[in-house]
C-alpha cells in the first residue's frame, strides 16, 4: 500500500493503476482494499479515464468510509470532466452536507461557485 501512495504522489498514474489491479485480485477482502480502490479510481483520473474512474469512486463513497469526502469530490469532477454538471453539483453538495467540517468543504463550495459562474 505504501509503494501505491508513493507512486499517487509521484503522479505515476498508469503504475498505480497496475499495483492496485494486482493488490485487489490478490487481496479483494484485505483491511487496505478500500484505500486501494480509491487510488484505483485515482490513477485511472489522473490518466484521463474518467468514465472508468467513477465506478471505483462510487464503490468508495458506498463504503461510506473515512475516504468518501474524498472520494465525492473526484466523482464529482469525473461527473464534470463527462460534462454531466448536475450530478457533479449533486456529488459536490453531499460532500458539504454530509461533512460540513471537512478539510474539502472549501473546494467543493469553490467548485459549484465556479458552475453557477
Amino acid at each position: 500500500f505504501d509503494e501505491i501512495t508513493a507512486l499517487y504522489q509521484d503522479r505515476r498514474y498508469n503504475e498505480v493503476k497496475e499495483k492496485c489491479s494486482d493488490f485487489l485480485k490478490q487481496f479483494p477482502k484485505h483491511k487496505l482494499a478500500y484505500d486501494v480502490n480509491y487510488y484505483f479510481g485515482a490513477g485511472l483520473y489522473g490518466t484521463k479515464q474518467y468514465y472508468k474512474a467513477r465506478k471505483y469512486f462510487l464503490e468508495t463513497i458506498n463504503e461510506n468510509l473515512h475516504k468518501t469526502p474524498e472520494a465525492l469530490i473526484m466523482y464529482g469532477n469525473c461527473l464534470y470532466k463527462g460534462n454531466d454538471h448536475s450530478k457533479a453539483r449533486l456529488s459536490w453538495n453531499t460532500l458539504l452536507e454530509s461533512f460540513p467540517e471537512h478539510r474539502l468543504s472549501g473546494l467543493a463550495k469553490l467548485k459549484l461557485k465556479k458552475l453557477k459562474g
